[in-house]
């Protein structure tokens, strides 16, 4: 009789060491969560940025080209041609 109330107290501790440990998971797991939510929320804004920067150099490069091409042509019917698409 004696084996089988330490078997079930055995039990009791197993069975409460179990769902504490299932809940420290479980708190882990959520601070997890919460943490990838900030991530990605800060990811999210960087893309935002980055967009916003990658559309601005292209426009600056497009610029830069443009007026590459417009000085190249002045110059070429000033003196006769340069170089043909020195940019490309």
């Amino acid at each position: 009789m004696q084996k089988i109330m330490n078997l079930v107290n055995d039990f009791d501790k197993l069975e409460t060491g179990f769902w504490n440990e299932l809940t420290s998971i479980k708190k882990m797991l959520h601070t997890i969560m919460e943490n990838q939510e900030k991530v990605w929320k800060k990811l999210t804004q960087m893309e935002v940025k980055h967009n916003l920067l990658a559309k601005a150099c292209h426009l600056g490069f497009i610029q830069t080209r443009d007026a590459a091409t417009c000085l190249r042509e002045e110059l070429g019917e000033a003196t006769g041609v340069m170089v043909e698409d020195t940019w490309a």
